[in-house]
């Protein structure tokens, strides 16, 4: 399972805009730019060392990006409906600080949205 999240959070982080700038055996060295990303970043990172599936401040600027994706493609339904399908906010309990769903909804989204470009 960690080995599928490492692959998970380096699609999440080429995403994000990451770079790959470096690669090795069992990671791959990223280089991110300076916007859009916590204050706790740094400019590179491992992609064995991305946190996707462990931090919310991690994965909230993921979701901000979706968001803002969904709705500057108002003229494409697709979008805003697929992140719906895969994230329901209604049912989520914002309150038990479950990262899981979000982050299964994220992975499933960029799997759908990488199909569709």
């Amino acid at each position: 399972m960690e080995k599928n999240n490492q692959n998970r959070n380096l699609k999440i982080a080429l995403f994000m805009d990451a770079e790959i700038v470096g690669e090795f055996p069992d990671h791959k060295l990223l280089s991110f730019s300076e916007n859009n990303y916590p204050d706790n970043w740094t400019k590179f990172h491992s992609s064995s060392t991305l946190k996707y599936d462990k931090s919310f401040d991690w994965l909230v600027p993921v979701v901000k990006k979706i968001t803002l994706l969904c709705k500057s493609n108002i003229g494409n339904v697709d979008f805003d409906k697929k992140w719906n399908d895969f994230f329901d906010y209604q049912s989520y309990n914002f309150f038990t600080g479950d990262l899981e769903p979000i982050y299964t909804a994220v992975v499933n989204f960029l799997d759908w949205y990488n199909d569709y470009e």
